[in-house]
């Protein structure tokens, strides 16, 4: 859990086991308000892991413009576990009105291996990479310009190498600001320090 944040999603690629340990991912929303404070702390379940210890990444971002009411117009995500190909094909989204933006996260989790990604869509951005413990990847995408509304261009994310043990994904539709195209978002990144406090199983 994040104080003071809101879970927006929660994906789960599945339970880990003696083979396995598949990615998990939650992503927390904060509307700011000049009171955020200088850090963050992360506190987490190993629950997901009865075997072994955790491994556990972080990454912060920012964006302006979007609807402080309604800052996430739309949600999906999927995942698996075991063996996964590099390629994967996200869901397709759709923007209910101009200006929006997409998000497109991919994440991973591999024995002895962490994993760069590329994005089908080249006018993409990765705003953030987490490489943890040669273990972890996860690669955060957006679509770094507002779009026109209807049905967007489906994504595929690409991998450097095959995950051994899951994959996920998550994909975020981010509502501007009403009027619609009154502001453009901006995405900006923040370096954020993780610590699992008070771990429980």
């Amino acid at each position: 859990a994040v104080p003071g944040w809101t879970a927006l999603v929660r994906q789960n690629s599945g339970f880990s086991n003696d083979v396995y340990a598949p990615p998990k991912t939650v992503i927390y929303q904060r509307i700011a308000t000049g009171t955020e404070g200088s850090s963050v702390s992360v506190n987490f379940s190993t629950a997901y892991w009865p075997n072994g210890n955790p491994y556990v990444g972080a990454v912060m971002l920012s964006y302006t413009g979007v609807d402080p009411n309604a800052p996430v117009e739309a949600i999906s995500y999927g995942g698996s576990s075991g063996p996964a190909p590099a390629l994967l094909t996200h869901q397709q989204m759709g923007t209910a009105e101009a200006n929006a933006w997409l998000v497109t996260i991919r994440t991973a989790s591999s024995t002895g291996s962490v994993f760069t990604a590329t994005d089908s869509v080249g006018t993409d951005v990765a705003r953030a990479t987490i490489g943890a413990l040669n273990e972890l990847t996860t690669v955060w995408f957006d679509s770094n310009a507002p779009l026109a509304q209807g049905l967007q261009t489906q994504r595929s994310t690409t991998l450097s190498g095959a995950p051994t043990d899951g994959t996920g994904q998550i994909n975020l539709v981010l509502k501007p600001a009403s009027p619609a195209g009154a502001t453009v978002a901006l995405a900006q990144t923040a370096n954020v320090t993780a610590t699992a406090n008070g771990a429980t199983g």
